[in-house]
Order: structure tokens, then C-alpha cells, then sequence
């Protein structure tokens, strides 16, 4: 889990959630708002869960939004990924020091044996473990 956790941060939706040095993972969520007769394909709601640091998880944080707008820095997206995912970045890089998280650039979770299970569109360059 901790693997697909932060592979999510690293190659998925999760990307602008990552902080340096911290191994962060998580998961981003958006759901359409409920309204009166269905729900809002204008509204919703945009969520990420993280823990940090992944190779030894002892924080989480989650945060949400409620009817995000998407601006320029997001080509105009509002989903969890664009909005939410950032600010849990900035969350772990000013906190993540005073928790007695040490930023550590030589450590990371070994993803590589998910690595070949990552689907690549067609005419993509293929995943190379690093």
C-alpha cells in the first residue's frame, strides 16, 4: 500500500503534492456536489489524503475544498490533483521540519516493481525505474 501510495505522488494525479525530501503518498478524490434533482457538473468537492514519510508513514494530513475553481496555474482544472494537491505540498514542506521530519533527498519507497504496471499511452516514452 505504502508503495501504490506514493507512487500516485510520483507518477499519477497526486504529482504537485510532492515535497522534496518528505516521501509523501497519498490519494486525490473529487466528487460533484448533491443537489436538489442530481449533482453539480459545475460544483465539487476536491479532497487529498497524504501520509509522510512513506517509508516509515507517521503523519497524515487531509485536506479539502469545496467547490474549487480552476485558474490558470490549472489550465483551468478543478479537481483534487490541480487545487488540493499543492497545498498539501506547502502543508508538509513548513510543518514536516517542526514534526522532526528531516527532508532526506537519498531515501525514497522502492516503486520499482510497480513500475511495469503503469499503463503508457500509445507513442509514450516508457516508465524507466530511477
Amino acid at each position: 500500500m505504502r508503495q501504490l501510495l506514493r507512487l500516485i505522488v510520483l507518477k499519477g494525479t497526486g504529482e504537485k503534492a510532492d515535497a522534496p525530501g518528505y516521501r509523501v503518498g497519498g490519494k486525490t478524490g473529487t466528487a460533484e456536489i448533491g443537489m436538489k434533482g442530481g449533482y453539480s457538473k459545475k460544483r465539487n468537492v476536491s479532497t487529498f489524503a497524504a501520509a509522510f514519510p512513506m517509508d516509515a508513514p507517521r503523519y497524515v494530513v487531509v485536506v479539502m475544498l469545496d467547490s474549487p475553481r480552476g485558474n490558470a496555474q490549472s489550465a483551468g482544472q478543478a479537481t483534487a490533483g490541480w487545487t488540493v494537491a499543492p497545498v498539501v505540498s506547502r502543508i508538509i514542506m513548513r510543518t514536516g521540519y517542526m514534526l522532526g521530519v528531516m527532508p532526506d533527498m537519498n531515501r525514497d519507497v522502492d516503486v520499482s516493481e510497480l513500475l511495469p504496471l503503469l499503463w503508457e499511452a500509445p507513442g509514450a516514452a516508457k516508465a524507466v525505474p530511477e
